[in-house]
């Protein structure tokens, strides 16, 4: 099996794949990060809500970049729907993610510019995702 890039690979779908893990990891570290600084005294722990959240974060962000890289290999080649599909549903959860920190549902004590960058960044992959679905475009 020939693994390599397409010449056809759109560097939209890799970009904000690319943008959308580290955007994942950044505000996983965040969540962890910024919880433990706002008790430095009392209890340096972390809530269990956060750390859910925080690992969530960081496997969203591993299959978001591996899913980006992927589609501009000849192997996402045969799969343009599954890739499409599936950009899709990783922009709703970073949508919905980002929602929730940039509204303060998400207890951070990082700044609320994750929120609204994978807000951002969910939308755009939303729209890439189902501009390919429909004309059959790579990611």
């Amino acid at each position: 099996m020939k693994i390599g890039l397409t010449p056809s690979g759109s560097a939209s779908g890799l970009i904000l794949g690319l943008v959308g893990g580290v955007l994942d990891f950044a505000s996983g570290a965040g969540l962890l990060v910024g919880r433990m600084q706002q008790t430095p005294m009392e209890n340096i722990g972390v809530s269990p809500q956060n750390e859910a959240l925080a690992l969530g974060l960081f496997a969203l962000g591993a299959v978001v970049i591996i899913s980006a890289v992927i589609s501009v290999m000849s192997v996402g080649r045969g799969h343009k729907k599954l890739l499409a599909g599936s950009m899709v549903a990783y922009g709703i959860v970073m949508l919905l993610v980002g929602g929730s920190m940039a509204g303060g549902l998400v207890a951070m004590m990082s700044t609320t510019l994750y929120g609204y960058a994978m807000v951002i960044v969910g939308i755009l992959m939303i729209v890439n995702g189902s501009i390919m679905s429909r004309t059959g475009m790579r990611m």
